[in-house]
C-alpha cells in the first residue's frame, strides 16, 4: 500500500493520525498480521526500540572483526617470512664451504709424493756453438771442482771470449738455465722457479758484485753477456786468482719454499775493456775526457733491475 497513514479510512473504524509512517500498515498493524481492520488495536503501532541496538551492534561487531583480521594478518606475516628466510641461509653456507677442502687435499697429496728436494739445476753454456758446455754440478762435480762458495769458486768453466767480433759476428756469452726442475711442482708448472744471477769479482777484488749495461737477464733464466761487458783480470790487482765467479740463485716457489745455489768460475779475455777502464765508466762515465758511450758502452752502470 502507498496511501499516507492519514489517509487510512476503513468502515466501523475511527481515523487516527500516527506521524512519522508512511503507510498505514506501518501505522496501525498492531497484531503484525499484514492487514489494518478490527483485529487491530487501533492505536498507533509504536516505533521500534531495538533498531538502534542492533545498529550499534553491527558497528561494534565490524570493529572486533577488523581488529581481529588485522591482528592475525600482523602476527602470521611476519613469522612465516623470518622463518622462510633464515632457514635456507645457514644451510647454504656449509655446503659452499667443503667443496674447497678436496683442493687443497689434492696440493698437499702431489707436494709429498714429488719429494721435498732443492730445485735441480741445469746450465748450459753457449749452447750449439764451438765453445758450448754443459756446466757440471755438485753432487756429481765432487772432486771435479772447488767448494760451492765465493773463495772456492765453484765449478770451472772454459774461458769465455769476451772479443767484439769473430769474422763479421759479434761474440755473445749466453748462460741458460731452463733445463733446471723443481720437484716440488712435479712438473706441473715451469714457472714454480725464479732465478737470480750475480757476477762478483775474485776474493782479491773485495768479492764485490759487478754489473754492466752490456750483461740482461739478472733475473731470468737466461744471463746474456755482450761483448767487452766485463774487464779482463790478467795483470791486474787480482794477482794469481783471475777468475770471475757467477753466482746463480734458484728458488722453488712451491711451499715450503727451498733454494740451490750454485758458483762457477770462469776467465774473461780479448775484452776491450780494461779494469781501470770499467773502473772509470762504472764511476764517472767517461775515460781521460773520452765518453764511455764512444769506448765502452757496454762496461756502464746498468739499468737492469738485478
Amino acid at each position: 500500500m502507498s496511501e499516507k497513514a492519514t489517509e487510512c479510512d476503513r468502515p466501523g473504524l475511527s481515523r487516527v493520525e500516527c506521524g512519522n509512517y508512511q503507510r498505514c500498515v506501518e501505522a496501525g498493524d498492531s497484531n503484525q498480521d499484514y492487514r489494518v481492520n478490527a483485529s487491530d488495536s487501533g492505536a498507533c503501532v509504536l516505533p521500534p526500540t531495538a533498531t538502534p541496538t542492533q545498529a550499534a551492534t553491527a558497528t561494534r561487531t565490524a570493529a572486533d572483526t577488523t581488529t581481529a583480521t588485522a591482528t592475525a594478518t600482523a602476527t602470521h606475516t611476519p613469522t612465516a617470512t623470518a622463518s622462510d628466510t633464515a632457514t635456507p641461509e645457514p644451510t647454504s653456507t656449509p655446503t659452499e664451504t667443503p667443496t674447497a677442502t678436496p683442493v687443497w687435499t689434492s696440493t698437499a697429496t702431489a707436494t709429498a709424493t714429488c719429494g721435498m728436494q732443492t730445485p735441480v739445476v741445469a746450465v748450459v753454456v753457449n749452447q750449439n756453438t764451438d765453445t758450448e758446455d754443459h756446466a757440471v754440478l755438485p753432487p756429481q762435480a765432487i772432486g771435479m771442482c772447488p767448494s760451492q762458495s765465493p773463495s772456492g769458486g765453484g765449478c770451472p768453466l772454459a774461458t769465455l771470449d769476451g772479443s767484439a767480433q769473430d769474422g763479421s759476428a759479434e761474440v755473445r756469452n749466453v748462460f741458460d738455465a731452463r733445463d733446471s726442475v723443481d720437484p716440488r711442482a712435479c712438473g706441473l708448472d715451469p714457472a714454480a722457479l725464479s732465478y737470480h744471477w750475480e757476477i762478483l769479482f775474485p776474493p782479491t777484488l773485495q768479492g764485490a758484485v759487478y754489473t754492466s749495461n752490456g750483461i740482461s737477464g739478472y733475473l731470468t733464466p737466461v744471463l746474456t753477456i755482450q761483448p767487452s761487458s766485463l774487464p779482463s783480470l790478467d795483470d791486474t790487482d787480482a794477482g794469481a786468482d783471475t777468475f770471475w765467479r757467477l753466482r746463480l740463485t734458484v728458488t722453488s716457489l712451491t711451499p715450503p719454499i727451498t733454494q740451490k745455489i750454485v758458483y762457477f768460475r770462469f776467465k774473461y779475455q780479448q775484452s776491450e775493456l780494461t779494469l781501470q777502464m770499467s773502473t772509470d765508466c762504472q764511476a764517472i762515465g767517461h775515460i781521460d775526457g773520452v765518453l764511455c758511450t764512444l769506448l765502452a758502452v757496454n762496461g756502464l752502470p746498468t739499468n737492469e733491475p738485478h
